[in-house]
């Protein structure tokens, strides 16, 4: 039988609100969107197991007793409680208050990452005024309009833009490299053809030019007639 005192790491004797507070602490240690380890689930599935029962007067009364009996379940020590009691056979009920500390924990967890991301977001705006400070000390008097932009982007869509285009920078450059040179090559044929040909002539009559790299051609259909 697992020991809900131990998960809690609280005393037998603790109080109901040791109890919640013992859970809360517990809860926000390992509950899934606040710790990301492959067994967070696991334990946080045992510390609600442990609250929902020790919390409850009556499962803790069933469950205090089957510990120290050394009982395996509540269900005959409940029996025996109701023989005590006069053989009524009232079902007790307790409030499963799980869902709603998991929407609270929800909460905390989403307003923690709101605070990380405004102090992101300030961390980079005090940055970037520190920077324009520095640059107007240094005679730019002009604003920076680029930093200005980044003080209003939040610090996870900067992130990611940085991301994204470290990715497909090598999917653009290729490309683009490709385009640059097949432009340079155009335009240098296109220089060359609209470049005013140079024709000489040797002791035969034989017609030569020469081409942008000073390369000697031959051009017969120049060639003087005897």
């Amino acid at each position: 039988m697992k020991n809900y005192y131990a998960i809690l790491d609280i005393a037998k004797n603790a109080t109901r609100q040791d109890i919640r507070a013992a859970y809360i602490k517990k809860a926000k240690l390992y509950h899934p969107d606040l710790n990301p380890s492959a067994n967070a689930a696991a334990r946080f599935k045992e510390v609600q197991e442990a609250y929902n029962t020790l919390y409850d007067r009556d499962k803790r009364q069933a469950y205090d007793a089957s510990h120290a009996f050394g009982k395996s379940s509540f269900s005959n020590t409940g029996r025996r409680t109701a023989q005590q009691t006069g053989g009524s056979s009232t079902n007790y009920y307790y409030h499963d208050t799980s869902h709603s500390f998991e929407e609270q924990f929800r909460a905390e967890a989403e307003q923690l990452r709101r605070q990380w991301q405004e102090m992101e977001t300030d961390k980079l705006r005090r940055g970037a005024e520190k920077f324009k400070s520095s640059m107007n000390n240094s005679g730019f008097n002009d604003p920076i309009r680029i930093i200005e932009f980044f003080n209003f982007i939040p610090p996870y869509t900067l992130r990611y833009l940085f991301f994204i285009l470290r990715k497909l920078a090598p999917v653009i450059l290729l490309p683009l490299s490709f385009l640059f040179w097949f432009g340079s090559e155009v335009m240098s044929n296109v220089s060359r053809k609209s470049a005013k040909m140079h024709i000489v002539y040797d002791s035969y009559g034989r017609a030569y030019t020469y081409d942008a790299y000073g390369r000697r051609c031959r051009i017969p259909e120049f060639d003087r007639r005897q």
